[in-house]
């Protein structure tokens, strides 16, 4: 009976979380298509003082990711419905962590547009449904099977290194700030990097060079997550370039650009070399 109940409650915080999948996806379709297509929803904030010309040109650009993103979510959770794929769910997972980012800069960053309730929606529904996603997987019986002894090394050390890199980026930058006392353009960045994610990294590096079960789950969505925001990124500098017809800043997206490479290698090695088996 126990073991009954466990399962029950396991596949309920699963569904939940498929179905919220499914939600995200459909609202970060609807958000970034009204975000490319009208031309109002961020210069109207530009004119009025509350968002700078090159954040509204660089939320366009991160809206023309995130929403063939947010399609590619959409198929993941309606075929997680119908079957269970524990590889696709941290797939899955990485990429709500990636709209959970990207919405929740312009929730932090108060971008009041006509469609910011949405934003709202969309950063509330992806905290719930990675809660209930990442309950629902490590509760489960697994067994890590890890067919290459040098891959986790890989990835914790790259995950390692993008938190010393970025971090020194921004702290030179925060401080920047802080001494002049004005507030950066990119003071959201700094909130969910500096409070949010780097310390998320540096708990799945513990527990990767641990080989706990919990580090290998992790590691894939944090991959996930990177390569989307990084590909983001450097889609951002190249059309803040463009749309203003700038030089681009070639140190910026040639950073955001490897980094998105080798997000996308790795998180292929991690999926493909790393197993896990339930024992029950």
């Amino acid at each position: 009976m126990a073991s009954d109940f466990k399962l029950i409650e396991r596949n309920y915080f699963s569904t939940v979380s498929k179905v919220l999948i499914i939600l995200i996806s459909i609202l970060s379709i609807i958000a970034s298509y009204i975000g490319i297509f009208s031309k109002n929803i961020y210069f109207d904030l530009v004119d009025a003082g509350k968002l700078s010309q090159k954040l509204a040109y660089g939320s366009v650009g991160q809206d023309i990711v995130i929403l063939p993103v947010s399609v590619v979510l959409l198929i993941i959770g309606f075929y997680l419905l119908r079957k269970d794929s524990i590889k696709l769910f941290l797939v899955a997972l990485g990429l709500v962590w990636c709209n959970f980012y990207a919405f929740g800069l312009y929730t932090i960053q108060g971008q009041y547009t006509s469609i910011y309730i949405i934003y709202l929606l969309i950063f509330s529904f992806s905290i719930f449904s990675i809660v209930f996603g990442l309950i629902s997987i490590l509760n489960l019986e697994l067994v890590v099977i890890e067919k290459s002894k040098v891959i986790s090394k890989v990835v914790c050390m790259f995950l390692l290194l993008i938190i010393f890199l970025l971090s020194t980026i921004w702290l030179l930058q925060l401080f920047q700030g802080m001494r002049s006392n004005t507030q950066p353009d990119i003071y959201g960045v700094f909130i969910m990097d500096l409070g949010i994610v780097f310390p998320s990294m540096f708990i799945i590096c513990i527990l990767l060079l641990r080989k706990n079960k919990s580090g290998y789950l992790l590691s894939i969505m944090a991959l996930i997550k990177a390569f989307a925001l990084c590909l983001s990124w450097a889609f951002g500098e190249f059309y803040i370039a463009f749309v203003q017809k700038q030089d681009i800043a070639v140190d910026m997206f040639s950073l955001a650009a490897s980094f998105s490479f080798i997000c996308l290698i790795l998180s292929s090695l991690m999926i493909r070399k790393v197993d896990f088996k339930s024992t029950i």
